[in-house]
């Protein structure tokens, strides 16, 4: 199976990379628009914080280029801050647009009590089965519509979101490349649809 990862300078490309590999997938990068209008299924990933992220997407011209991917009905998956940038804007260091291709926005986690960044293990429940995932974050996505909320996780009694969906567009706020087999099942899911 076929799938490309966005190479935009930024997040852990190597160990997502050998975490497709490790399923089975043929990776291939993608490091210009062109790269990513040939893609069969595509993934981005992300590390830091939100403006960079979003500064290295356009600094190289992928903008527009992810946009229309995520019109073409494709799979794409984004993870951790690749999720956050599905979003209209984050409210990190500022306020910084987003691709737009859910509607909502990234707030900080601001639950009394608990710490961020939140790092660490949490079990969701995702497609009717409960799984573990790794965790590095503090902030969370907040979708406006509630049917695109995949998936959440408890902290301090308060539900936190991990993951999110819109049609073929999936994002996790965990990371699946980080997540032991739960993770490897995760990515084996995303490369069956």
């Amino acid at each position: 199976m076929k799938v490309t990862l966005v190479n935009y300078g930024i997040g852990n490309i190597l160990s997502v990379q050998r975490a497709l590999q490790h399923v089975g997938a043929d990776v291939e990068f993608a490091e210009s628009a062109a790269d990513i209008q040939k893609a069969e299924r595509l993934v981005v990933p992300g590390v830091g914080a939100f403006k960079h992220c979003m500064d290295a997407i356009e600094a190289r011209g992928l903008r527009e280029a992810l946009i229309r991917f995520a019109h073409s009905e494709k799979p794409y998956l984004g993870i951790c801050v690749g999720m956050q940038m599905l979003m209209d804007k984050s409210h990190e260091f500022g306020e910084y647009s987003g691709l737009g291709l859910i509607s909502g926005e990234v707030r900080k986690i601001d639950i009394p009590g608990e710490r961020v960044p939140f790092i660490g293990w949490k079990e969701i429940e995702l497609h009717g089965k409960k799984s573990t995932f790794y965790f590095v974050h503090s902030y969370q996505a907040f979708p406006k519509n509630p049917q695109n909320l995949l998936a959440t996780y408890s902290l301090g009694g308060e539900k936190v979101t991990a993951a999110v969906q819109k049609d073929n567009i999936v994002g996790v706020q965990f990371h699946p490349e980080k997540s032991a087999e739960d993770g490897l099942n995760l990515i084996r899911y995303f490369l069956s649809i």
